[in-house]
């Protein structure tokens, strides 16, 4: 994830630089107009309008041509000025963050949550603003863009000694008053600055190194995959993945764009780039990192006219999913989740249903053919009403997939689902995709579904370099169909596998890590040797051995096992 506090500086610091080159630039505050006549006049670069429908935009807000010295941009009804002015600070911003960047303005977002660095996890609709490298730089660019318009300080000094309000500012330089708000937000209600000594132009920063333990090792150095490494909570898990990249990079001197690292999250996205940034600097800004579904819009974007998808399909949210299927009611006959008086209420059900489905790779046709097997073996009227409503929410799904497909549109389920079916139907589309990314390390893979493993499969190939991480033991993702079948399905699923296991425990105490490696056999029946590294100081005294057994059954699964499955396991005491 970026130091957004630096990026910020660098902004704030071009900012002035403008402002001290350039005689126009006068007064407390520049409007925005005239700071981009400057950062113009600045970059050489020549800002042209053009309409939404030209071809050179190809549906974007922007587009920078770096080598031709244009800026092209979007001048329509549907952009405000402020919007439009934003835009040509965004491509500023790319200009001056990313060298090798000549690419369209898609993610140009002045709205408070893109470009304030926040952590929230997107709907389906900002599924892409996933942290893959062109992903990071878009963000980076929004950041930017912000605090070179409207920096922070000069903010808080008008607001609070000038007395400027938000109207007054946002009036007085041009853009909108919600990006004025929330730069004010960030003004005010920031830490100050702490200044940190740069290194000199003839010191290089040191890059960290991580010391692994001979598991660790083991696991990061591997000479080929397809390999599954077992790693519990407090064992390393994160450091030996960013271990194996820089291995890779280091060592093996594998270019960092021929890497793919895939997770389920942007904050685990982000910790992992943070990481392998510590590791290799900027060669980690080149490493697709991100998550298995940003992944999957990534190769629908670039590959969905094969099957009739538009260069930028649209993403459905739930609420517009919800709203779909309430035009098309009269084509959906429910009887059994039919509701009067609330014809939408059982939508978010159906739309759970069919999302699963889609988890599972199972089309309209398939889940209508269990449905109707399941009405052929009814032998009672609660397998018959079951039957029933399988029938109903098969026939939904095919009229919903079938409006998808006429809008060209996706919804969170169609990432991963319409990824597979893509390479699955096109062999030639896969064999390239293949060789783009000949290494793939996938995090958390007790998390994987249907979708998500099969997507491996078809990314890996034969599986030289493929290489998952993951805690075996636990499955957070179970409402997305993550399941321990498919750890079982491993060596299915990629031949020739190999399991490997990180055997010490850095977060508990002795005690602790000894009670888990009891727990643990009784749970999956293999023995399971974890080394404790804590010193036994910090042990807390309700795991004394002098507590009664249910008392320590307690401590156990509360610090040992994940929350959602400590219920699971009473016979313990």
């Amino acid at each position: 994830m970026p130091d957004w506090e630096a990026l910020r500086k660098l902004a704030r610091e071009t900012h002035y630089r403008l402002c001290e080159i350039s005689l126009k630039l006068t007064g407390t505050l520049p409007a925005a107009e005239e700071l981009l006549s400057a950062a113009e006049i600045e970059t050489g670069l020549d800002c042209s309008p053009l309409p939404a429908n030209d071809p050179i935009l190809v549906g974007a807000f922007a587009l920078l041509d770096r080598e031709g010295g244009n800026l092209y941009f979007q001048l329509s009804l549907a952009l405000s000025s402020e919007r439009i002015r934003f835009i040509k600070a965004h491509e500023f911003a790319h200009f001056w963050l990313h060298p090798q960047f000549s690419s369209d303005a898609e993610f140009a977002d002045d709205s408070p949550e893109t470009y304030l660095g926040g952590t929230a996890e997107p709907d389906a609709k900002q599924v892409e603003s996933g942290y893959s490298p062109a992903e990071r730089q878009e963000k980076e660019a929004n950041v930017f863009a912000a605090e070179f318009l409207l920096p922070s300080d000069k903010l808080a000094r008008l607001f609070e000694e000038d007395n400027w309000s938000a109207e007054r500012l946002a009036k007085h330089t041009g853009l909108s008053e919600t990006l004025v708000l929330s730069q004010l937000s960030h003004a005010l209600l920031s830490p100050p600055e702490l200044e940190s000594p740069s290194p000199s132009s003839n010191e290089k920063t040191p890059k960290a190194t991580f010391l692994l333990d001979p598991s660790q090792l083991r696991a990061a150095t591997l000479e080929r995959g397809p390999a599954l490494v077992d790693a519990g909570p407090g064992t390393g898990k994160t450091r030996t993945l960013t271990s194996r990249i820089t291995h890779l990079l280091n060592d093996l001197g594998v270019p960092p764009e021929k890497i793919i690292a895939l997770t389920f999250s942007r904050k685990a996205a982000a910790e992992m780039q943070a990481r392998l940034q510590e590791a290799v600097g900027e060669q980690a800004n080149r490493v697709w990192i991100g998550t298995f579904h940003s992944f999957g819009l990534e190769i629908l974007r670039k590959e969905g006219g094969r099957i009739g998808l538009p260069p930028r399909p649209a993403m459905l949210s739930n609420a517009d999913a919800v709203g779909l299927l309430l035009e098309k009611y009269r084509l959906l006959n429910l009887r059994e989740y039919q509701y009067l008086h609330k014809p939408t209420l059982p939508f978010p059900d159906i739309l759970t249903c069919i999302s699963r489905a889609k988890d599972e790779l199972k089309t309209p046709e398939e889940c209508l053919k269990v449905a109707l097997k399941m009405a052929e073996t009814a032998v009672d009227p609660e397998a018959t009403l079951a039957a029933r409503k399988a029938l109903e929410v098969a026939n939904v799904y095919a009229i919903y997939q079938n409006e998808l497909q006429a809008r060209g549109m996706l919804d969170f389920g169609d990432l991963l689902f319409r990824a597979v079916q893509l390479f699955e139907s096109f062999p030639e589309v896969r064999s390239e995709w293949q060789a783009r990314y000949p290494h793939i390390l996938a995090d958390e893979y007790q998390d994987v579904n249907r979708a998500c493993a099969r997507l491996l499969q078809s990314i890996a190939g034969e599986g030289a370099g493929f290489w998952a991480v993951g805690d075996l033991r636990q499955a957070i993702y179970r409402f997305r169909g993550a399941s321990p079948a498919n750890i079982r399905r491993f060596e299915e699923d990629f031949p020739g596998g190999v399991r490997l296991k990180l055997n010490r425990n850095y977060r508990s105490v002795p005690q602790l890590v000894s009670l888990f490696n009891d727990v643990a056999s009784r749970m999956d029946g293999e023995r399971t040797e974890w080394e404790a590294v804590r010193s036994k100081d910090s042990l807390p005294t309700i795991l004394d051995d002098s507590c009664e057994a249910p008392l320590r059954r307690n401590a156990i699964l509360s610090l040992a096992l994940p929350e959602n499955r400590q219920g699971q396991y009473e016979w313990l005491g």
